[in-house]
């Protein structure tokens, strides 16, 4: 298995731990997310949907975040 390390915003790194699924948006992985704070590291297992970069694409996602809130 090929680790992926994609990190984001706010010294958060989500480790890749498996491929969930693939549809026309883009993928959700399984991710580790690692955060660092004053008292160390911290780690929670998470899914993670990443979208591919079109406008269409990325409005969509907007709009599914919406409707998770």
């Amino acid at each position: 298995r090929k680790k992926i390390c994609i990190k984001y915003k706010y010294c958060q790194t989500y480790q890749a731990v498996e491929l969930i699924g693939t549809g026309t948006f883009g993928q959700v992985l399984s991710v580790i997310s690692i955060s660092k704070s004053q008292h160390g590291q911290t780690f929670n297992k998470m899914a993670l949907k990443v979208i591919k970069n079109q406008p269409a694409y990325i409005n969509q996602g907007l709009m599914e975040i919406k409707s998770l809130r």
